[in-house]
């Protein structure tokens, strides 16, 4: 999560969850304006003492369907990046046999290449050794 932000199993209502600001003390209440889970000591202070503050086991019935709604799109977004994984996954190992045939192409060209650069000398050769046959007889 971010550094302000925790996740909480909200399928459990009571739990004893650490307030990441009061040693000691466990998250019980939920400040509605600042969106944040809070223990009994927060309630009191700055920023919360004068806001709507829950019981955690209110807010999270109170807000169970947009956090099932936001669960679920979150869950949905997961499946459609591991797809999307899966496919690129699919891309590199095509790309590489890809890489691999033109690879060997080069090769073959090279080797093409070479073999005709041969077969220039050695015509080039037989043409000299004709020529001078020639010129003997």
């Amino acid at each position: 999560m971010t550094e302000h932000h925790s996740l909480v199993d909200v399928e459990v209502e009571e739990k004893d969850i650490a307030c990441r600001t009061h040693d000691g003390e466990l998250i019980r209440f939920y400040c509605e304006p600042c969106g944040a889970c809070i223990c009994v000591v927060c309630a009191f202070q700055q920023p919360h003492h004068d806001h709507d503050v829950s019981t955690f086991s209110e807010a999270i019935s109170r807000h169970r369907y947009a956090l099932d709604d936001l669960l679920a799109r979150c869950r949905d977004r997961a499946d459609q990046l591991r797809s999307q994984l899966q496919l690129t996954s699919r891309w590199v190992v095509d790309v590489r046999h890809a890489e691999q045939q033109v690879l060997r192409a080069y090769v073959a060209v090279v080797m093409v290449g070479t073999i005709d650069v041969e077969v220039t000398e050695l015509i080039l050769n037989l043409l000299r050794l004709l020529r001078l046959k020639l010129r003997q007889n």
